[in-house]
């Protein structure tokens, strides 16, 4: 019941927000994060780096699509994670990008 009631609160005071910009919301109000799991297409395929591509040289090109975007890009599941890293998420997932 209390999840329920945040998560409207949350609502209302959007709404309120996307209607009047001058609106001062609550001191303890924090917008709730956006979240989009984007599948890499064909990660089967050897003869594409997909994980290569999207990080980039020592990950430049992933800083760069992360500060362009201003969104943070996490790549996760099979083969995402190279063997001295911790295996936080499931290494058997599908490989995909999230934004």
């Amino acid at each position: 019941m209390k999840d329920r009631y945040y998560k409207e609160r949350l609502r209302l005071v959007d709404e309120v927000l996307a209607i009047d910009p001058t609106y001062i919301p609550p001191p303890d109000y924090k917008p709730p994060k956006k979240q989009a799991k984007i599948f890499i297409p064909d990660p089967n395929n050897p003869s594409v780096n997909y994980i290569g591509q999207i990080i980039g040289p020592s990950g430049t090109t992933q800083q760069k699509l992360e500060r362009e975007s201003k969104c943070k890009i996490q790549i996760r599941g099979k083969g995402a994670q190279n063997n001295k890293q911790m295996r936080i998420f499931d290494p058997d997932e599908q490989l995909k990008n999230q934004a």
